[in-house]
C-alpha cells in the first residue's frame, strides 16, 4: 500500500498534464526505499557497466558462427524484436561494448516515471522534495519550454522508448510550432537506431540534410 503525504493536479503552465492520473501522490515510503537499493546496488559506480567479461565474450565467443545467434539474441533482450538490420559480421564488436554503464539513480528515476506515468524530475521524497524543489511532489518537466525546432524518429518495436510513451505522453506536450518531423518507423528495435543497416538512410541522412539546410538559413 502506499502512503499518500501531499497530492495535487499534475499540470503544465499550458494546462495540460503529463499523467493520465487526474491526481498525483508523493510523500511516499517509495522513494527512500529506491534510494537505498540504489546505494546497495551500485552506489557511485552503476550498473551495467562495460568490464573485461564483455571482450572476452565479445571476442572469444561471438565470433563463431555457433555461438553468434545467442549473442545477437542477447543484444535484443531488452531492446525489442529481433533485428532484420543487424550487421552480423559485427556482433562480436557489439558485444565487447554493450551494454554500457548507467548510472542506478538514472535506473530509480526510470522506475519512478514508469510508476507514476508522468515525466518529472527525481523523487526524493516529500520532504527533500520539499526542500530540493519548494514542493512536496517532485515538478513535472514542461517541455513546452523548449523553443527550438524538434524533429523526432521512434518505433512501435522498440520496447525501451515505445510508440505509446512518444504518442501519449511525450508528443503531446511539445509546443506542436516547434515540432517539425515526427516518424514513427517500422521494424526498429531499440538498438537498431544506431546500428542498423538501415538507419543511414533513414535516420542520420535526414538529420545531416536538416543541419544543413539550417545552417544555410542561418547564413
Amino acid at each position: 500500500m502506499i502512503q499518500v503525504g501531499d497530492t495535487r493536479r499534475v499540470a503544465q503552465a499550458d494546462g495540460r498534464g503529463f499523467s493520465k492520473l487526474g491526481m498525483e501522490e508523493s510523500g511516499t515510503p517509495l522513494a527512500p526505499i529506491l534510494q537505498q537499493i540504489e546505494r546497495i546496488a551500485g552506489g557511485p559506480f552503476g550498473v551495467f557497466r562495460r568490464s573485461i567479461i564483455n571482450t572476452i565474450i565479445g571476442k572469444g565467443l561471438c565470433n563463431f558462427d555457433y555461438f553468434s545467434a545467442a549473442c545477437a539474441r542477447y543484444l535484443f533482450a531488452n531492446g525489442g524484436m529481433e533485428s532484420d538490420q543487424l550487421n552480423t559480421s559485427r556482433i562480436d564488436v557489439y558485444m565487447a561494448s554493450y551494454p554500457d554503464g548507467m548510472s542506478t539513480k538514472n535506473v530509480v528515476h526510470f522506475g519512478q516515471m514508469v510508476l507514476h506515468k508522468r515525466t518529472a524530475r527525481f523523487d526524493y521524497g516529500a520532504d527533500e522534495n520539499l526542500a530540493r524543489y519548494g514542493c512536496r511532489i517532485a515538478p513535472a518537466y514542461n517541455f513546452t519550454n523548449v523553443k527550438v525546432p524538434m524533429y523526432i524518429w521512434y518505433s512501435p518495436h522498440d520496447y525501451l522508448v515505445s510508440d505509446v510513451d512518444m504518442q501519449d505522453y511525450i508528443i503531446p506536450t511539445l509546443d506542436t510550432d516547434y515540432l517539425k518531423l515526427n516518424v514513427s518507423l517500422p521494424s526498429y528495435n531499440h538498438v537498431d537506431f544506431h546500428w542498423g543497416l538501415r538507419a543511414v538512410t533513414d535516420i542520420y541522412e535526414p538529420i545531416i540534410e536538416i543541419l544543413t539546410s539550417e545552417r544555410k538559413i542561418q547564413g
